[in-house]
Order: C-alpha cells, then structure tokens, then sequence
C-alpha cells in the first residue's frame, strides 16, 4: 500500500519539535498572579478519556500549548495494520498540532515540521506515480504559504500564496461552489499579505478584482467580504474605494458593519467624536484607532479612558488582541503618575484573561 510508508515515517519522533520551556505570558502569569486566580485553562483535569475529547476541551478553553502536545502524542501513537484513511486522519492531527502552534506565535517552529513533513510527501509516491504531496488538503498548502511569510520569508510567502489563488481562479471554472469560496479566502489573504509588506500596486490589483466579482447587491456573506476589502482599502490608504464597500455592506451584521463604518469615517476625518456613539463595540482595530487618534492631538486622558472602557466592557477580547495592552500600558507610563500601579494591573488583567495564548503578550509588558 502506497500510504503505509508515509504513515509510518510520518509518525516518526524526528519530525516533532520540542515546545519552548515558556514563554512570555507563562512568565508573567508566574510573577504577578497568584495561583489561586488563574484562568481555567491552567486548572484542566489531566486525562480526558479520548484524545479528541482532550483536544476539543483545551481548545475550548484556550488552551494551545496543551492541543499541541495532544496533537503531538496522537500523531505518534501506534497503528496496527495501516489503510489510507489512516494517512487523512494522521494529516487532521497534523494540521491540529500545527494550528495551535501558530496560536502560540511559534511560527518558526510550524515552518520547520511543515518542511519535514513535506519532505516526507514528496518522497512517497502514490498508486499513479504522483507524490503524495498532490494529495494534501487544500487549507494545509495555504499553511504552509503563510508559514513562510510569517517566518521572514515574505517572498517566498507571497509567491505560494499567489500560486494558490491562481490554482483556485482556474478551478473554480469547474467546481464554482468549493473553489470559488476557496479564491475569496485566499485572495484576501494575499491581499493583506501584500498591503502589509506596502506593495499596494499589487495587493489593490487583487483586492480590485475580489471586489469587482462581489454580486450586487450584497447579501450577508459576502457584505463580510466587503467589509474585510474595504479593511484592506484603509490599510492602503484608498479611502474612496474603503467608503464604497462600507456602504454597499448594509447587510452585514450591524456590530460589524457600524464599527467599520466608523473606522472608515475615523480615518477619514480625523479628531471627530464619532467613536463615542461605538465606545462598547468589539471591534479591536476601532479601539486602537480611537486611542491612536487621541494620542497624537495629545490627549492621553481621551485615549487611555477610551482603552480602560473597552478593556472592561470586552475583557477577553482586550486580553486576546495583541496590542491594545502594550498602548494602554504606554499611556498610562506617559501620564502624570508614570503608571506604575495600573501597569501591574493590566498586566494582571491580561494574564488572567488570555487563558493559555502568548500571542496577547506585548513585549512593552514584559
């Protein structure tokens, strides 16, 4: 059987890394909250009864560095007679264990055991004579693209990416449903990817071409879409375009829509009040708009009271954004009383609200 080998070697110990010791948030979370308060993702019963179940309860609870391990302990645990369902199911465990390693911003670390495998692959050849990286999930090829660009490898990153909406554009001639969801997906990714390394020529061009193939007039799912261009556009500073798709996503849900519309406006007309009619929305990127905002027509009382509201009326979400503490910290520090006493306390905030994810930890914290 063609699978069997690539099952076994897939297994191997080899291709499995090392989690680091600790991390950020472990470190703060051990100096500065006691153990009698801390989230309870720390306090999970050791041994659920089935891997899966585990799994499921440490994601639920936002637990990643504990899905790894059980992700990594599946992935190694012994098969009898191997079929090719088992090269699928062992594939799932693989894109688990990777998943929660990029939760916790380890992306070196999901690049190295990527390649490993890939190696493994490309080295296996299936029933036709095709290696049997022809045969790996659609999502995991994406991956593994972003994996490079999150690694520095931006080139590299972009130009998987760009393989992979130029794959979903011609399939999609042929399976329109599947493939087409496929290109919008990815064709956003790239986008973003592009904006952010500021080749906007490019990414505009992809962005363009995404929002020209949006059906008019909108319906929910895609007034998502639009609201997540029109994101893109105000990245790029192609404001026209940005005001365009907030007004045509009149169906998107009314959190999402009011809060882009207001982020759109906001960095439209600078210094306007028109976030307080949104002070409670949950929409991390208009929080740190509006404190950003504040800050430099020099009003830190505005942007730190701004933060403090957001950080209690969503707490987890303030937790979990990467970003929002470090500014509230840093505006706390350049107020009158140097902060000391409320960086202790948003440390503590942060720590007991993020659960088991570093990627909320900013290094301003530490």
């Amino acid at each position: 059987m063609a699978a069997a080998p690539a099952v076994r070697a897939l297994q191997h110990a080899a291709l499995l890394d090392e989690l680091p010791p600790s991390d950020t948030l472990n470190a703060l979370l051990a100096r500065h909250v006691p153990s009698y308060k801390r989230t309870r993702s720390e306090a999970l019963p050791r041994g659920s009864a089935a891997p899966a179940e585990a799994a499921a309860e440490a994601i639920h609870a936002d637990h990643w560095r504990r899905v790894a391990v059980v992700a990594a302990e599946c992935i190694q645990a012994e098969k009898g007679e191997v079929n090719e369902a088992d090269l699928e199911h062992l594939l799932a465990w693989w894109h688990l264990r990777w998943t929660a390693l990029w939760k916790l911003r380890l992306f070196t670390l999901v690049q190295k055991e990527m390649t490993g495998v890939w190696h493994v692959l490309d080295a296996s050849i299936d029933g036709d004579g095709q290696p049997l990286t022809v045969q790996l999930p659609f999502a995991l090829t994406v991956l593994y693209a972003q994996a490079y660009f999150a690694c520095g490898q931006q080139r590299r990153g972009i130009e998987m990416l760009w393989a992979r909406y130029a794959h979903c554009q011609r399939a999609a001639a042929h399976d329109s449903a599947v493939w087409n969801g496929r290109r919008v997906r990815v064709g956003l990714l790239l986008a973003s990817a592009l904006a952010e390394i500021e080749a906007y020529d490019a990414a505009a061009s992809v962005a363009d071409a995404l929002s020209e193939r949006l059906p008019r007039p909108l319906v929910e799912s895609d007034a998502l879409t639009a609201l997540t261009l029109a994101r893109i556009y105000i990245q790029m500073g192609c404001l026209a375009s940005a005001d365009e798709l907030v007004a045509a996503a009149s169906h998107a849900p009314k959190n999402a829509y009011d809060g882009h519309a207001a982020l759109a406006r906001l960095v439209r007309e600078p210094h306007t009040h028109v976030l307080d009619a949104y002070a409670d929305d949950a929409d991390q990127s208009l929080a740190n708009a509006a404190a950003v905002d504040a800050f430099y027509r020099g009003d830190l009382d505005q942007g730190t009271a701004f933060l403090e509201k957001y950080m209690q009326a969503h707490p987890t979400t303030f937790a979990m954004a990467r970003g929002l503490g470090g500014n509230l910290v840093t505006l706390h520090t350049m107020g009158p009383h140097n902060g000391a006493h409320d960086r202790q306390r948003i440390i503590r905030h942060v720590v007991e609200a993020a659960g088991d994810d570093p990627t909320a930890v900013d290094s301003r914290m530490a």
